[in-house]
């Protein structure tokens, strides 16, 4: 939902790396560091052989945490986008458990916003999906138990 989520994951998740889009990699900052941390760049323009490379990416350092937005970018608050299958083709080729995270962040700072508002941001984990999920049933779930949760989170903060 916001920058803000990449902050927080970078706070509590030891040794990680994102799926990242390859504009990203260019800025000056973000790309210094998205590069020092081993940040993995997609074009996704490209669609052919865009997953491969991905994956190649990936399995030059194994045994680090890899975030990717399973919609393949943040998405404000209430929007609706389609998941992506990036992220099943990741799980099922890495045969690796998948931990579902959900937020509220993009409440306060909105994904391209200026502005930034006062409030309690949260990130969730949510559940862990073993390995050897069906592709089609494990982005389903991830689906369904993301935004579920994060629909949660977020309308907590209209009951206040």
């Amino acid at each position: 939902q916001s920058f803000l989520d990449i902050l927080m994951l970078v706070s509590v998740v030891p040794d990680c790396r994102f799926i990242m889009k390859h504009q990203l990699v260019n800025l000056p900052l973000i790309g210094f560091y998205a590069r020092q941390i081993g940040c993995v760049a997609v074009n996704r323009d490209k669609k052919v052989g865009t997953v491969s490379k991905m994956l190649a990416g990936l399995q030059k350092e194994e045994g680090r945490q890899t975030i990717i937005y399973p919609q393949g970018t943040r998405v404000l608050p209430g929007e609706k986008k389609e998941y992506r299958m990036g992220a099943a083709l990741i799980y099922r080729d890495l045969g690796l458990p998948c931990y579902l995270v959900a937020t509220n962040t993009g409440n306060f700072w909105a994904r391209r916003s200026p502005y930034r508002y006062p409030g309690k941001a949260v990130i969730e984990f949510v559940d862990v999906l073993a390995e050897g999920m069906e592709i089609n049933k494990f982005i389903k779930d991830v689906e369904r138990k993301i935004e579920a949760r994060s629909d949660s989170l977020m309308s907590d903060l209209s009951k206040r």
